[in-house]
């Protein structure tokens, strides 16, 4: 005898909001960041065109409750509007994405100026004579990221020149076509050795610092010996192409795409006092081999820059380094602050407390785990360096940071609630 399951209609129903995401391009980043924050706010993600791509069609039968989008064409924001229903988009600069930003449509930003000027500081460090910028591409953000680095390296005191491609072929692109291929190389080739080496230069993102990499080998430059290359946007696919480790700038798209979810929320709860834009910063500098270097005429020095760079987190004093470089204590000395302008010691602390505030920033680690992280042996050490040089513990730089970052965030001071429907 088979049995069968009765199941007994109760009085009320939840309703799951559903929200329709669509990412063209896509960025798996902003994809794990909507998809958990849909997890903390009960949410029917409907994420099916990020899986199948843009030949999947927009729903047409059932309106989502709200929707997610990176590419405001006109056929997606017809589609939104047809919907009469919220929506969030995610501005992530490029360039393909190609449609004004509606002002009826909240959006979250990616702080592409911020990224120019952290850029331009870590290029400045690196002791080359000569600094650039690759300006491939129109848009505000590329705009935004440019007059932030050209800011930031006056400020330094340090030259630099454009290698500005939109200027000569004004009206088109290079990452969004326009003109053959072959072109562009020959223009960027040209525009690369004629810049006076050794060079630090930063390209707007990773595909045209991949680009700059491959024309600078064809030319017989090292990376990053004669040339230093640093992108922007962290694309893991580019990353994967690249022969030399590409240094660039993780400009948080997983943040984003968390900020986003939480700004539509706000929006499909009517809350009066939503923010219409937010900006999410970049979230850190990722050193890799291709900006690893210090220009310098004296090797002893560029070595024990790079040994303080690399490993910090070693027992390194001032006379190991001196007897590695095969100098005594105080000629290293000197000669590193004269061409520094600061001491070997000073150098060392600095770079264990960036880390510090780094591991403080991206994880949870105990103050003792960090500590012993970065070189520095114990939390009391820790502790006492951090606060003669910042000011604040690690514990209240942390809680701080954390403030800052919450307030940023478009979360309401409520849990929201999910709608309910009559069975």
């Amino acid at each position: 005898m088979i049995s069968t399951l009765s199941i007994s209609p109760r009085a009320t129903a939840t309703k799951r909001p559903v929200v329709s995401l669509t990412l063209e391009p896509y960025h798996r980043e902003i994809h794990l960041g909507v998809v958990r924050a849909a997890k903390e706010l009960g949410w029917d993600l409907d994420d099916s065109r990020c899986h199948y791509g843009n030949q999947r069609s927009l729903p047409s039968e059932e309106s989502p409750d709200g929707v997610i989008t990176t590419s405001l064409s006109p056929a997606m924001s017809e589609w939104i509007q047809d919907c009469a229903c919220p929506a969030v988009s995610v501005n992530t600069g490029d360039t393909s994405q190609g449609s004004r930003q509606p002002a009826s449509i909240p959006v979250v930003e990616l702080d592409f100026a911020k990224a120019g000027a952290m850029a331009a500081k870590h290029l400045c460090t690196l002791g080359y004579p000569s600094l650039a910028y690759l300006h491939a591409s129109r848009g505000k953000e590329a705009e935004a990221q440019l007059r932030a680095f050209a800011e930031t390296c006056r400020t330094a005191g340090k030259s630099f020149q454009v290698l500005d491609f939109t200027r000569e072929f004004h009206g088109v692109s290079e990452t969004t076509g326009g003109i053959p291929r072959h072109h562009w190389i020959n223009w960027l080739s040209d525009k690369v050795s004629s810049l006076i080496f050794p060079c630090a230069i930063m390209a707007q993102d990773d595909r045209e610092a991949l680009e700059i990499m491959s024309v600078a080998e064809d030319l017989g430059l090292r990376v990053p010996e004669d040339l230093a290359v640093l992108g922007c946007l962290d694309l893991e696919v580019v990353h994967g192409k690249s022969q030399v480790p590409l240094s660039s700038i993780d400009m948080n798209f997983e943040l984003a795409g968390y900020t986003a979810a939480r700004l539509l929320d706000q929006a499909m709860r009517s809350v009066p006092t939503m923010p219409n834009r937010v900006m999410v910063p970049p979230k850190r500098l990722i050193e890799r081999r291709s900006t690893f270097s210090f220009a310098c005429d004296i090797p002893a020095v560029a070595k024990t820059l790079m040994r303080i760079r690399r490993d910090y987190a070693e027992k390194l004093t001032v006379p190991t380094l001196a007897k590695e470089a095969g100098m005594s204590v105080r000629t290293l000395q000197r000669v590193y602050g004269s061409v520094t302008g600061s001491s070997i010691s000073d150098d060392l602390l600095k770079r264990r407390l960036e880390v510090a505030s780094s591991l403080l920033r991206e994880t949870s680690l105990k103050l003792e785990s960090i500590a012993r992280a970065v070189g520095l042996g114990s939390a009391n050490h820790l502790c006492h360096l951090f606060k003669e040089r910042y000011g604040q513990t690690p514990r209240q730089w942390r809680e701080h940071d954390q403030e800052l970052h919450e307030q940023q965030q478009p979360q309401p001071k409520d849990k929201p609630r999910l709608p309910v429907s009559a069975a």
